[in-house]
């Protein structure tokens, strides 16, 4: 107690003679809230001054190494989570994805990230689309690319794979229209051999075109379209794009259709192949597509589970699965959205 009036007097001496609150309790050490609660409650809170470090915190050394980690190239893009599930398909366990946070938070290199909650629909009836296994939906969508010519874009034109993630068809087409459209979903789905996937897209003048339609009646696909005005209907296109477009080294602009292709079979390579993406798990889209995912989760588990032996103080008690997730959900739409082929 007496330790608490001191060091309420002397802030009280410094801000007399014109120095800030804010700056006093950032030198002695003590949270501002911390102050606020000692100057209007007498006795004062039950908290030590004394910090004590946690059993489980790491060391130094430890804390060193994972800083490096983070640094190093591969890695200097990429979420904690990736990181972690990279490591761990590599047989390395560093530390928890929590605690890699707090390494970057203590050394100034976090940064934003948003959260977003999914729409609630009011008296509507709705459906949800499910897929189990690769190829049964498809969502697909047409993004601009900009060139060095104002008012001029490429556009690329992507398949998705709800499932999986994969990217099973894409191209880069001077011009928007159905042709493109038809042309690269036949192409799609005989390389796939998806002949009863469900296609979702939204309600662009390419995805209802004649030469769309008159493909999916044909082939007897299955369809489906957002509500107007609704990006979320079509999210797994969306967040592609996003990658695609806040992926490092992306140009901003392309000088040319074949540097725009050059560029975007590279990364669709990456995005493939060596992406660890976050709505499966961390692994690869390849890897889910394939059915090896299984394995690596495995994997990881037992890492994990050999980890919690050595350090249990470093675990709660919920130890992350790395869980298979078996089923996938594109949209809760409303029934009108969604056309069955006759």
């Amino acid at each position: 107690m007496k330790t608490r009036k001191k060091i309420i007097s002397i802030i009280k001496e410094a801000m007399n003679n014109g120095a800030r609150k804010k700056e006093c309790c950032k030198i002695i050490g003590v949270p501002r809230r911390t102050l606020y609660d000692w100057e209007h409650n007498e006795k004062g809170d039950k908290r030590s001054l004394i910090t004590k470090n946690p059993a489980n915190k790491l060391s130094k050394k430890e804390e060193k190494k994972v800083k490096r980690t983070l640094c190093l190239e591969a890695y200097v893009d990429l979420s904690p989570y990736e990181v972690v599930a990279d490591l761990a398909d590599k047989g390395i366990y560093l530390c928890s994805v929590s605690t890699m946070y707090r390494v970057l938070k203590r050394n100034d290199m976090d940064t934003y990230r948003l959260e977003q909650k999914p729409k609630k629909y009011k008296n509507v009836e709705t459906v949800k689309l499910k897929a189990n296994s690769p190829n049964e939906i498809w969502s697909w969508d047409i993004t601009y690319l900009k060139t060095n010519i104002r008012r001029k874009y490429f556009y690329l034109y992507t398949h998705i794979d709800t499932w999986s993630k994969k990217i099973v068809g894409y191209k880069v087409y001077e011009d928007k229209n159905g042709k493109n459209a038809s042309d690269l979903f036949e192409d799609a789905i005989t390389r796939e051999k998806a002949y009863d996937v469900h296609l979702h897209s939204d309600n662009g003048m390419p995805m209802k075109s004649y030469s769309m339609l008159s493909l999916m009646e044909n082939l007897k696909i299955d369809k489906s379209y957002s509500r107007p005005r609704v990006s979320n209907d079509n999210a797994y296109s969306e967040a592609l794009y996003k990658t695609l477009k806040y992926r490092a080294g992306y140009p901003g602009y392309f000088r040319s259709i074949e540097e725009a292709k050059e560029w975007i079979d590279k990364f669709v390579k990456w995005y493939n192949h060596e992406h660890k993406h976050s709505g499966i798990n961390f692994v690869t889209p390849v890897e889910r597509h394939e059915g090896k995912d299984k394995e690596i989760l495995e994997k990881r588990r037992k890492l994990w589970q050999k980890q919690k032996k050595k350090h249990p103080e470093r675990f709660g008690g919920n130890l992350k699965k790395w869980k298979r997730t078996e089923e996938v959900y594109l949209a809760e739409l409303p029934e009108s959205r969604i056309k069955k082929a006759v």
